[in-house]
């Protein structure tokens, strides 16, 4: 399946994301640079239509240029440390809930479980609006995500030994 398909399917049909699971961890790697890539698109967005950042991109472009790419790298490395921790929020989860999962797994679907608050305070900075606590939301809304993903995988079955 090709990363535009996990993308749409990452908002709105979480069972079909459970069974990204089994996938190489490459996918979910290079799913979070495509990811973030979306991300910094909006971020330039509301760089250029900013009024006050209009002077600074006219007069910068060498700055802005060189700064871009790095603003890049670490974003996407401080997403990665964030799927890192919630991947270990998930294992939590998935000991209440008794799933087949393991650390990779988990990462694998927080990978896709911060798509949608990722690019909902994207969205929400585009328009410089930013909600109060909004850090504690977007994990509010990430844990939720990746809780309703480990829902949807089934339990092992009970080995009939007689």
């Amino acid at each position: 399946m090709n990363i535009g398909k996990q993308f749409m399917f990452s908002f709105y049909h979480l069972k079909k994301v459970s069974t990204f699971r089994i996938q190489k961890i490459g996918k979910p790697i290079g799913y979070l640079f495509f990811l973030m890539a979306i991300y910094m698109l909006l971020k330039i967005i509301q760089i250029i239509t900013s009024p006050q950042e209009v002077n600074f991109v006219g007069e910068n472009q060498f700055p802005l240029a060189l700064g871009l790419p790095i603003l890049y790298l670490f974003t996407t490395a401080l997403k990665f440390i964030g799927v890192s921790f919630l991947a270990t929020v998930g294992l939590v989860i998935n000991e209440t809930m008794k799933k087949p999962l393991q650390y990779k797994h988990t990462w694998t679907l927080s990978a896709y479980a911060v798509t949608t608050p990722t690019l909902l305070f994207a969205i929400l900075e585009l328009f410089s609006w930013q909600p109060p606590f909004a850090w504690l939301l977007y994990w509010v809304l990430a844990i939720g995500y990746l809780y309703l993903i480990i829902r949807y995988i089934p339990k092992p079955k009970k080995r009939n030994t007689k």
